[in-house]
């Protein structure tokens, strides 16, 4: 070939110009080939957990699998399951769920769980009897549950070390030993101390990662049980309960808590509770509290039985910043806290340090302080008293004595 005038090498510049423009673009395909296969042996992402839409497939769920709700599922029909056992609670001491569950803001209606009949044997009782470290609970409510065991509550039995968050639960929980209305037992590090033989799963000490329990609201819930109660959680052990609220009723023999029956070791904060509590050594918020810390909370409930207390019936730990209203529970006197009247708790300058910014909110003059993440203010229950209920039954009676004899003339 005869080389052109200004090509050396004799070639041809429209190829160099081919060249020039196929360079850029192998390159290029290189590259991509080259990211595709880094990609291929990079850890991959976990694959979409799986969807719940009945009762069936909520009792079908595996200990370590990632489940999620994709409608609300009414459980009614578990009253008949398993001879009138009910619902078998997931997870159990030597096999406990560690997996994760979203509820995503649907409801589980109507969950049976009978474990009174045997209650030895088959002891935690929940939807979920036993949670374990590394377990997540979130967005799920639960109403209308009839749960009955020795280690109880509407949600969780035992959690150790797991975290709940965002939950509720309404109904009825019955325990034997230990019961709460969301949580039974509440788990966090070791902790030992001697009980009575008859609440056998207390007397050994349990490790978790730290278990804790935030934004968290229980209604309309009853809870009954010979032994550490609690509206939202029986027993709390050297774990974290913050920014939660209860306002169901609670009875127990003892130690009787609004919220937590018995804190040892544990730290409850930025919470309140306004159900009615009946037992021996009950708080409006916590029945006994043992090297544990109770702070910026409060309770509006009635507190009756023996050795009670407004805020809390015995008190071996630290309080600070929370109070109960000295007018609704009838309780002149606790093991900690400071007592109000029932104005000073609706006012925001009697809750000292409190974050009124971050955590609460409060109507001045009409409402009791509540948590921000709750959709709208607690809406106050008229409560009459006897005078009031005499002064209008007279004039009812006096308006009807009018009526009538003007009629007659």
């Amino acid at each position: 070939m005869i080389a052109k005038k200004g090509d050396k090498n004799g070639t041809n510049k429209s190829d160099l110009k081919m060249c020039c423009r196929e360079t850029p673009f192998a390159l290029v395909l290189l590259l991509v080939m080259a990211a595709t296969l880094l990609l291929a042996f990079l850890p991959q992402p976990a694959l979409a957990t799986t969807q719940i839409t009945t009762c069936t497939e909520l009792q079908n769920m595996s200990l370590t699998g990632d489940y999620y709700l994709g409608n609300d599922i009414d459980c009614t029909g578990t009253s008949g399951w398993n001879g009138g056992a009910g619902f078998e609670p997931i997870g159990n001491e030597s096999n406990n769920f560690s997996g994760t569950f979203d509820g995503q803001g649907y409801k589980i209606t109507g969950l049976y769980i009978n474990r009174c009949i045997n209650q030895w044997s088959t002891g935690y009782a929940g939807l979920f009897g036993f949670t374990g470290s590394g377990s997540e609970i979130k967005d799920v409510g639960l109403e209308q549950v009839d749960v009955c065991g020795c280690i109880v509550g509407g949600l969780v039995g035992y959690n150790m070390g797991g975290t709940i968050t965002n939950c509720y639960s309404t109904g009825s929980v019955i325990g034997d030993t230990v019961a709460g209305g969301l949580v039974g037992r509440n788990i966090g590090k070791t902790f030992a101390i001697n009980q009575p033989s008859s609440d056998y799963a207390s007397l050994f000490g349990f490790t978790g990662s730290g278990s804790e329990i935030t934004n968290v609201g229980l209604e309309q819930v009853i809870v009954n049980s010979s032994w550490l109660v609690g509206s939202f959680v029986g027993g709390n052990e050297e774990a974290t309960i913050t920014n939660c609220y209860s306002t169901g009723s609670v009875f127990s023999a003892w130690f009787a808590g609004g919220l937590v029956g018995e804190n040892m070791g544990g730290t409850i904060a930025n919470s309140y509770s306004t159900g009615s509590v009946c037992g021996f050594g009950a708080g409006g918020l916590v029945g006994f509290t043992l090297e544990g810390t109770i702070a910026n909370s409060y309770s509006t409930g009635s507190v009756s039985g023996c050795n009670v207390g407004g805020l809390v019936g015995y008190n071996r730990g630290t309080i600070t910043n929370s109070y109960w209203d000295i007018i609704t529970s009838r309780q002149l006197s606790s093991a900690g806290g400071d007592g109000k009247t029932t104005t000073e708790m609706k006012q925001r300058a009697t809750f000292e340090n409190w974050d009124f910014v971050n955590i609460w909110a409060i109507v001045e003059d009409e409402s009791y302080p509540y948590l921000q993440w709750q959709p709208e203010p607690p809406v106050p229950v008229p409560v009459f008293s006897i005078t009031g209920l005499v002064v209008v039954i007279g004039m009812m009676c006096l308006v009807l004595a009018v009526t009538v004899s003007r009629r007659r003339r």
